[in-house]
């Protein structure tokens, strides 16, 4: 079993003073959370698993429609780190995991399907 952990808990505080989220920004017709999580969706990973911090509720309502299992991380504000360990956490079963980040907008399922399944891409 491999998980996909996509790490989406951050401020964004480079992108925009203002507290805009980027992952929630139009990308190609989409929400760029969306186009990672789809990557890892249609990868064929076991379990694809969000990690939220700071804005949890719009990350969580612009997924709203796909089979995800979301982890909170309430210390967010300490970096990356404790995102991961979030995520790693939720994915404690899984065999092996992939760590995507959420704002990756041109990540596809088979780049993604070849380190999950060593090469194997045909998905």
């Amino acid at each position: 079993m491999i998980a996909a952990i996509v790490l989406a808990a951050g401020r964004s505080a480079r992108f925009d003073e203002q507290g805009a989220n980027k992952l929630l920004e139009d990308f190609g017709g989409r929400p760029l959370i969306r186009r990672a999580v789809d990557a890892a969706l249609g990868s064929r990973a076991t379990k694809t698993i969000v990690v939220t911090g700071w804005d949890h509720a719009r990350i969580a309502a612009a997924l709203g429609d796909r089979p995800v299992t979301f982890a909170h991380n309430a210390r967010h504000r300490s970096g990356m780190a404790s995102s991961l360990q979030t995520g790693l956490a939720e994915a404690r079963e899984a065999d092996g995991v992939i760590v995507l980040l959420g704002d990756m907008p041109t990540i596809e399922s088979g780049c993604v399907a070849n380190f999950v399944y060593g090469g194997d891409a045909s998905v």
